[in-house]
């Protein structure tokens, strides 16, 4: 019964992201002189609306178009990035496997979605800080946040990856302290942030800084989550609700920190290389990414790409370093939970959205097993970088 109507409805399913028609109108309304935000449920920087202006004037597809080219330049950056950190032997291999042959970010970008250009972003900004253009790589990272939150998680790692700690052999703690660049570091995110929040609040008003900022916060989403909080938020309702949001940040922040720490900083007396602290950077940024969007108290598909694109400097920091066999297995076997954990999540909720069923409780059960699952990838992660 449930195949037969899967398949007597398949017209009704769209491919194009809600969101892409969400950033549309937002669009539309730009083009009247109006603000973005008289657009229901649109909850980002008016800069997007402004990108994809061309959807109105020109044809309702040049988001689409857009963001297939950043995937692109995302790619491009991510091999130029493994071949100045690692080398150019498996470069392309791994690029190809993350973002340009992988069907989960080609489903994302074509759908509509802008979370990869949060990615080209943080890769700006990570491929400016190596070629020490301290200025610059502040800038790309102070944009990425303002295009979406996220990327503050990064800070903890930036900052341990520019003190002198793990340069100097006689470093002591002290030298985890603020030093000339970090303060570079400082200031010009807030010079970036700091205009733009006020220029575009000065534009719109107090509904651009809840809308693009704080509604983050507290967000819940009764639906289309893989995240633990998924259920509760659904039974909470007003400032139970706010209150379970807020809390829901305590574990998630702290693993963000607790991964920078072990992650970056040298063990014992030994000093790191400047390719070896590159490396553990991109790792470290991958492995709080995937923590961060496993925590998260909203968890969809699209958030997946902000970690899978950074995927590449996990294998290629892991490969030499194991047989190429175990390598394979361990991979495999990881990808395979993955896959399965998302379809025992996706079985109760299409009947939830298509055929009505009320399958709230299986949902939530699917989002813990795929929860647990996330967690179990990321401990073989963490043992094999190290």
């Amino acid at each position: 019964k449930r195949l037969h109507i899967t398949l007597t409805k398949l017209d009704t399913v769209k491919y194009t992201d809600i969101d892409y028609v969400v950033f549309t109108d937002a669009s539309r309304f730009v083009s009247e002189g109006l603000s973005p935000y008289e657009r229901a449920t649109y909850r980002y920087t008016p800069i997007l609306s402004y990108l994809l202006l061309p959807n109105i004037y020109l044809f309702n597809s040049f988001g689409k178009l857009l963001f297939c080219v950043v995937d692109i330049l995302t790619a491009y950056l991510i091999y130029k990035l493994l071949i100045k950190i690692y080398s150019e032997k498996r470069a392309l291999l791994w690029t190809c496997i993350t973002v340009l042959l992988n069907p989960i970010t080609i489903n994302v970008s074509t759908r509509g979605n802008a979370d990869q250009l949060v990615v080209l972003l943080v890769l700006l900004c990570v491929n400016a800080l190596f070629n020490d253009q301290i200025w610059t790589s502040t800038f790309w990272l102070a944009l990425s946040v303002h295009f979406k939150i996220y990327p503050i998680i990064y800070a903890p790692a930036i900052y341990l990856y520019l003190t002198d700690y793990a340069r100097r052999k006689d470093a002591s703690l002290l030298s985890l302290f603020p030093n000339v660049k970090l303060w570079k570091f400082a200031i010009m995110g807030l010079g970036v942030l700091a205009p733009l929040t006020a220029v575009f609040y000065a534009l719109y008003g107090y509904e651009f800084l809840f809308e693009t900022y704080l509604y983050h916060l507290t967000r819940s989403d009764p639906r289309h989550n893989f995240s633990v909080y998924f259920y509760q938020l659904y039974l909470q309702t007003g400032a139970q609700t706010r209150i379970v949001a807020l809390l829901a940040f305590i574990p998630q922040f702290a693993v963000v920190f607790v991964a920078a720490w072990n992650i970056m900083l040298p063990r014992g007396s030994a000093t790191l290389s400047v390719k070896e602290r590159m490396s553990r950077l991109m790792n470290c940024m991958m492995i709080q990414t995937f923590l961060f969007v496993a925590f998260n108290k909203v968890c969809t598909v699209q958030y997946f790409v902000w970690y899978i694109s950074l995927l590449g400097f996990v294998f290629e920091r892991i490969y030499p370093h194991v047989e190429t066999r175990k390598f394979i297995i361990t991979t495999i076997v990881s990808s395979a939970a993955w896959f399965v954990g998302q379809a025992l999540w996706f079985y109760p909720a299409y009947g939830l959205e298509f055929l009505g069923e009320q399958t709230f409780y299986q949902i939530w059960q699917a989002g813990i097993l795929f929860f647990l699952i996330n967690i179990s990838i990321a401990v073989v992660i963490l043992r094999s970088i190290h």
